[in-house]
């Protein structure tokens, strides 16, 4: 199994800047493809990407804020606003506020970027929201120092500045906390072929429609999250190597079910599934040819 340190960076934005939230996904990417042979990773939490349907008794951004700011543990937040400060909720201004304040509560402001972003503001923007956004940037600017954007085409590089030097700071930061410990002995190559493996399984496969399953999509990022996509459903899960000697990867999802994936010489997979009820050990619910997609 490969052993890495993972930072989590939680995305807070309204609906306006989806364009901005995928260019923190994109970067989050580049970082991962130069720090992830030192055991470094980041994975972004956005409540688009990791929510599911489900009720409780309290309101629903409640919930985001439990399970994906505290349930994943994140590092980071980076908060970014265009020209809305987003839909209110029962106790705050909007979602995007009550997901920074709740953040700053429990994980301190010191890792809190709020970026605005100063770009043509059309005629018919909704002035009521503009009154909004601005009141809460003139109380953000007391405890927070924010990045302006002016230029949309600017923000990659604006907030890849920012993003990089913080997750920097945080890998120095844990490489100090680590306490040295004995290495395990590993067989020789071993560390070599798991690497290599992470490479080949990392990507996204196409699973070959059989008798009794439906092609899906089922997409393994570098940082072990993983996203399980048939027709307009995307369920969230987790990855890892099981076995370098076997080439197995195993993919957990949030709706209780299991995904063995087996690679084959000639380049393509063998994907194994597993219900809720039953283990890695039990009967497999059905089996399926993957592919996996090049760009």
């Amino acid at each position: 199994m490969i052993h890495a340190t993972v930072f989590r960076v939680f995305v807070a934005a309204p609906s306006d800047v989806d364009r901005e939230m995928k260019v923190v996904l994109q970067l989050v990417q580049e970082w991962n493809q130069t720090n992830s042979r030192n055991g470094v990773l980041a994975e972004v939490i956005y409540w688009k990407l990791h929510h599911r349907p489900m009720g409780g008794d309290e309101h629903p951004q409640k919930i985001i804020d439990r399970r994906l700011i505290a349930g994943y543990d994140c590092d980071v937040l980076i908060g970014i606003f265009g020209t809305h400060l987003g839909t209110p909720t029962d106790t705050h201004e909007s979602g995007t506020v009550e997901e920074i304040e709740y953040f700053s509560k429990k994980k301190g402001k010191s890792n809190v970027m709020l970026f605005f972003g100063e770009w043509d503001i059309k005629r018919d923007t909704n002035q009521k929201e503009l009154t909004r956004l601005n009141k809460f940037r003139k109380a953000a600017q007391k405890w927070a120092v924010i990045s302006k954007i002016e230029k949309r085409k600017d923000a990659k590089d604006a907030i890849r500045d920012s993003l990089h030097k913080v997750l920097s700071e945080l890998t120095e930061s844990a490489a100090k906390r680590r306490v040295p410990s004995k290495p395990k002995r590993r067989k020789r190559g071993e560390a070599k072929a798991a690497r290599s493996l992470v490479a080949e399984f990392a990507g996204t496969w196409q699973m070959v429609k059989v008798p009794g399953s439906d092609a899906f999509t089922m997409v393994l990022d570098p940082s072990f999250s993983a996203q399980r996509i048939w027709r307009t459903t995307v369920t969230q899960g987790r990855w890892k190597i099981e076995s370098s000697e076997s080439g197995e990867a195993r993919a957990t999802w949030d709706d209780g079910w299991k995904d063995k994936l087996f690679l084959i010489p000639d380049g393509s997979a063998m994907k194994v599934a597993f219900d809720r009820e039953t283990d890695w050990n039990g009967a497999p619910h059905n089996r399926q040819p993957a592919n996996k997609v090049v760009d």
